[in-house]
């Protein structure tokens, strides 16, 4: 059971004020008992309105999985029954007037996922009809057109499944040659892999593998798509023997993105043409990752597109007028927060979902909604 959080505050203040009859008669002469009410009333509505914006990516099971993107479907679906049992599921879209009117409501949730993957489409959409839950995808419309694995997916797959690689492993970038000293840890058994698949990018690494894998993954995150594609190629070289793509990770296709909004449950939204660091580009080139992608969706969907959430959650003031500019309404982070009545709608907070079970989903919820 969620605890009622603005049940338990009032309650905690008229303990307080009735604990102490000559400190509610010193109030009650000061202020009124109308003023005491209002701002107990005032005090309410700050606990009452708000809602927890849900971010999720994949929904499969992953044998490498270094950022936690992914969620099992079973845990998946335990977790859309505590959601229907527990909170009230809105439809990310329907932020912007409800903060606009002051009309949150009290337990209000938002499921959204970023990236657009395929599993979006198979796995979770069935799920999400058999809870009659709404969701939101934010979709790299360039990953659709390039039908390519996302980068940090191929780079995982490369570095961090069995395989042989280079005793040093070089890559070329803009005529600079960076490298990343291998030694013994260039052969990759099974054993290692089972013992080291559920290392996290966030933490040490267990071996020069996991090290260079997270040291490539943070200076492949701030390049623009030019010379990241050109580091990929590189790579492709190199994971020649490495375990092959998995299916299951590959972005939708166009056809697959036109059907995830029949019968009207999912809705989608602008994640930017190629997932950068916009904070790292110019103001055109931001410009033209959100403007293009925009058009891009329209043109498949035939309707506006103006919701967005923002790669990384990284983003200036800069990046959030070219976003209004673009005539989005609402726009995602990746801040932990809960959406209030005073929350900007294009810099509203999303909690990311780890792959738990339904128990531990719902004290999850506890804990964020306090």
């Amino acid at each position: 059971m969620l605890i009622d959080t603005q049940s338990d505050f009032a309650a905690g203040w008229r303990c307080a004020i009735s604990r102490n009859g000559e400190h509610s008669m010193m109030i009650g002469t000061t202020l009124g008992l109308d003023t005491i009410r209002g701002k107990l009333k005032w005090i309410r509505r700050q606990f009452s309105q708000h809602a927890l914006i849900l971010l999720y990516h994949r929904i499969d099971d992953a044998d490498c999985d270094p950022w936690q993107l992914s969620v099992t479907p079973e845990h998946f679906e335990q977790h859309l029954e505590v959601l229907r049992a527990r909170l009230r599921v809105m439809p990310f879209c329907d932020l912007p007037e409800a903060l606009r009117r002051g009309e949150l409501r009290k337990g209000a949730a938002v499921i959204t996922f970023d990236d657009g993957y395929a599993d979006n489409l198979v796995t979770a959409k069935p799920l999400l009809a058999k809870y009659e839950l709404p969701a939101t995808v934010f979709v790299t419309t360039g990953a659709i057109a390039s039908g390519q694995e996302f980068w940090w997916d191929e780079l995982a797959r490369v570095l961090l499944t069995p395989g042989t690689l280079p005793d040093t492993l070089c890559l070329i970038d803009d005529g600079s040659a960076h490298q990343w000293p291998l030694g013994q840890d260039s052969c990759y058994s099974m054993a290692q892999f089972e013992d080291h698949r559920h290392w996290r990018g966030w933490k040490s690494g267990p071996t020069l593998r996991h090290s260079a894998y997270r040291a490539i993954w943070e200076w492949m995150r701030s390049m623009d798509e030019r010379r990241r594609n050109a580091v990929r190629g590189q790579l492709r070289h190199w994971g020649v023997g490495a375990q092959p793509r998995s299916p299951s990770r590959r972005p939708l296709t166009s056809e697959e993105l036109m059907r995830l909004p029949e019968r009207g449950l999912v809705d989608i939204g602008n994640h930017t043409l190629t997932h950068p660091q916009l904070s790292k580009l110019r103001l055109s080139e931001q410009q033209e990752e959100v403007l293009r992608s925009q058009r891009d969706l329209e043109s498949l969907l035939a309707r506006p597109v103006t919701i967005f959430t923002y790669p990384y959650g990284d983003f200036t003031p800069e990046t959030m007028d070219v976003v209004r500019r673009a005539g989005i309404t609402a726009a995602g982070t990746t801040t932990r927060a809960l959406v209030r009545k005073n929350t900007d709608p294009l810099c509203l907070p999303r909690v990311h979902v780890p792959n738990i079970d339904g128990e531990r989903f719902a004290t999850f919820l506890q804990e964020h909604l306090l």
